[in-house]
């Protein structure tokens, strides 16, 4: 037989989190309060400002930094962590903040449409990263900063190195000229068609401006790094 409230409550930068059996927390909690802290100053948020928060758990990155902008829209995997945010959001008073569910490595279809549009974006993956479609979402969404919070270097580098790099050649958001498509053959013709049907929205180059390396886990090899990008106009 299984006894007690089924959740625990943390305490964060003022706030009460309450946490279920199968959301993810930060097990460090001390260390976890220095991290939200070094998010919320690489963030810069303004009054009219909307934050999005991707992987956002339990809210506790989001909620944290709700009373510092406009709006808050938070999206995670894990049904329970939703539910978790929600109740987090009621328990702190805080009115700004909407949390969704949905898969942003697979299973959302249409980004666009799912996900609004940003001032500023705080993403926390877990260690395999953002996938490709999440990246160049990011790229097309225009935000003014993006804060990377990982907990896998190699991941993080391989997104960073998406998120910063340039056009591949002048013109790569145009669609394909009459040339290029003459020399397809009529299947493939109608495949880079549809591809730029779907990819035509103009994408921001950012700038690595700051990694700042935390350590959240004593005695190990593992270790937390809160990256800023900043959009290139």
């Amino acid at each position: 037989m299984l006894l007690g409230d089924g959740y625990i409550v943390e305490e964060l930068r003022g706030l009460r989190f309450r946490i279920s059996a199968n959301s993810f927390f930060q097990t460090n909690t001390a260390q976890a309060e220095k991290l939200y802290a070094l998010a919320a100053e690489a963030a810069e948020l303004r009054s009219e400002d909307r934050l999005l928060d991707l992987f956002c758990g339990t809210g506790t990155i989001g909620l944290s930094m709700a009373k510092e902008c406009k709006e808050v829209h938070g999206f995670e995997l894990a049904e329970s962590a939703v539910r978790d945010a929600r109740k987090n959001a009621a328990l702190n008073d805080i009115d700004n903040a909407t949390f969704h569910l949905g898969d942003l490595a697979s299973a959302m279809k249409d980004l666009d449409a799912a996900l609004p549009h940003p001032d500023v974006v705080i993403t926390d993956p877990n260690r395999p990263g953002m996938s490709n479609r999440l990246v160049k979402w990011i790229r097309r969404c225009g935000a003014r900063r993006v804060v990377y919070v990982s907990c896998n270097p190699s991941t993080c580098a391989r997104d960073l190195t998406l998120l910063c790099a340039p056009p591949v050649r002048p013109g790569e958001d145009a669609p394909p000229s009459e040339e290029e498509l003459a020399a397809l053959s009529n299947k493939a013709r109608k495949r880079a068609e549809k591809d730029y049907d779907k990819s035509s929205k103009p994408q921001f180059q950012y700038r690595l401006e700051k990694v700042t390396p935390l350590d959240l886990f004593p005695h190990s090899h593992h270790v937390e790094a809160i990256t800023v990008l900043t959009r290139v106009d």
